[in-house]
């Protein structure tokens, strides 16, 4: 266990700790999201394009909320480890 924690990389942040490819896969699913819905937009209706896009972000957030948990029982064994 303590081998598979030492090859993963983490990032903070917001004082939470998650692993670098669970950012990276709910910046994606966010993106997809807020895409998809914005794209449902009447052409020339800015406003609900906004709105659109807007509830498309909050659908990815949402949805990477229940998908990734933050890694909040970090254990780091080494004493030489800053942080910047």
């Amino acid at each position: 266990m303590r081998k598979l924690l030492k090859e993963k990389a983490f990032i903070e942040i917001w004082g939470d700790v998650v692993e670098s490819r669970h950012l990276l896969i709910s910046m994606v699913l966010t993106t997809v999201t807020t895409f998809t819905v914005f794209s449902f937009a009447p052409k020339g209706d800015r406003p609900m394009g906004l709105l659109l896009g807007l509830g498309g972000a909050v659908i990815g957030f949402l949805l990477s909320v229940s998908l990734i948990k933050p890694k909040r029982n970090l254990i780091i064994e080494d004493e030489t480890w800053t942080q910047s």
